[in-house]
């Protein structure tokens, strides 16, 4: 009985946080640029203006299609199409395929998480904390990767969703004391925000990511309910404080 009541829970974000993802898809939209230089030759835009009509291309879909894994493919195809008609550029269908396809190469993860993330699960577990993986995104490709970082052996429950928001949260939540439940992630928008509107703790560990994520407003570094870490570790350095 005692334990329980000195046990924390975390619940922690995946993409970033735990493990990379954002540059899977910068190997993909480089990939994506050299195709567009290949095929249009001098033609091509310039090389910022074409990454700027990807990422609003992407933006705009995430509406409508959320987080499916047919979304960032799709932005490439799209991005193609548009800049192909603004040179007089005819492109085929399989031209077409072949750019989807590199969209795809964002998904080919490999096993790994960021540094320090099995150091400190290890530890968390150790400590007989609950964890609770909360991630967003497409469920094959987030179930994908929890499956080949064995991410099951650390975490008593996994949820995967389309978008973070709070009523979702506070679902999970439950009857938990949320003055001992603390959101780790990397997202203000995804992470931070829903779980103070919630009333838990946050451990906010900065990590660049996407257009999408960048539009929040800015953490309130004051807020007692905030710790703000530059690297995952720095959670068994201040455990004792939380």
């Amino acid at each position: 009985m005692n334990k329980m009541l000195i046990m924390k829970t975390f619940i922690f974000d995946y993409d970033d946080t735990l493990a990379p993802n954002t540059h899977y898809y910068g190997y993909a939209q480089i990939a994506f640029l050299e195709y567009i230089l290949d095929r249009l030759g001098y033609k091509a835009p310039n090389l910022q203006s074409i990454m700027n009509l990807e990422i609003e291309i992407d933006k705009n879909r995430v509406k409508k299609l959320g987080f499916s894994r047919k979304r960032f493919p799709g932005s490439l195809m799209e991005t193609y199409k548009v800049i192909c008609k603004s040179k007089n550029y005819s492109f085929t269908n399989q031209e077409l395929t072949e750019v989807y396809n590199i969209g795809k190469q964002a998904f080919d993860i490999s096993p790994c998480l960021i540094d320090g993330a099995e150091e400190v699960l290890n530890f968390l577990l150790e400590k007989e904390d609950e964890l609770i993986l909360y991630t967003k995104g497409d469920k094959v490709i987030q179930q994908h990767k929890i499956d080949i970082n064995h991410i099951q052996y650390w975490f008593k429950e996994i949820h995967i969703v389309n978008e973070k928001n709070k009523n979702d949260l506070e679902i999970i939540v439950g009857k938990r004391d949320k003055d001992r439940t603390f959101k780790v992630g990397n997202s203000i928008r995804s992470d931070v925000n829903p779980a103070l509107e919630v009333g838990l703790k946050v451990i906010y560990i900065p990590c660049e990511t996407w257009a999408y994520e960048d539009e929040h407003s800015e953490i309130d570094k004051s807020n007692p309910r905030i710790h703000i870490f530059q690297d995952i570790r720095d959670i068994i350095i201040n455990y004792d404080e939380l």
